[in-house]
């Protein structure tokens, strides 16, 4: 009699199952931006520096008009429903109230293909996507990731070259 299912068949099933489980895990790790689609209670905390100082704005910031922070003002991280959020329209003022509804969605929805594209790899590489190969505090990579989001959609002109420069600068060597 023969055997059918022998150390190398073995060896093989298993390996395409740990690959099909990576895979679909990683569906659901992999963080994504989207819009708010219902009503979320939006609350807010400073952020702290290594030595656990408040960590403030050291100068005057702006974009589209709007004031984003002024000298010594504390920069607060939000968080919608518990967990860690990112502004999309800096200058825009958050503090008129604790719920923040479909108003998000439209300014997602108003982004370029380009810009959410953007954003979505600057939550991948920061602090929701890669925090635990990130140096700093807490507040520290949120500032980090809220920053370069926000770069991203100030200078939109510079996402096509970084867009399509991404595959070459992925490539790691150890």
């Amino acid at each position: 009699m023969t055997k059918v299912f022998n150390k190398r068949n073995a060896k093989r099933v298993t390996a395409i199952l740990l690959a099909v489980v990576a895979v679909v895990s990683s569906i659901f790790i992999i963080p994504t931006a989207s819009a708010a689609g219902k009503e979320v209670t939006v609350t807010f905390d400073y952020c702290y520096d290594t030595g656990g100082n408040i960590i403030s704005f050291v100068k005057y910031t702006e974009h589209g008009g709007y004031t984003v922070g002024t000298v010594g003002e504390e920069l607060c991280r939000i968080y919608a429903d518990g967990k860690d959020a990112y502004c999309i329209e800096p200058g825009h003022s958050l503090y008129s109230g604790n719920t923040l509804t479909t108003d998000a969605s439209a300014a997602w929805n108003a982004l370029s293909k380009a810009q959410k594209k953007a954003v979505n790899l600057a939550l991948l590489f920061g602090k929701s996507g890669s925090s635990s190969s990130l140096v700093g505090t807490d507040g520290q990579k949120w500032i980090a990731t809220q920053l370069v989001v926000w770069e991203f959609l100030r200078s939109s002109s510079a996402i096509p070259s970084l867009l399509t420069e991404l595959p070459q600068a992925t490539t790691i060597r150890t």
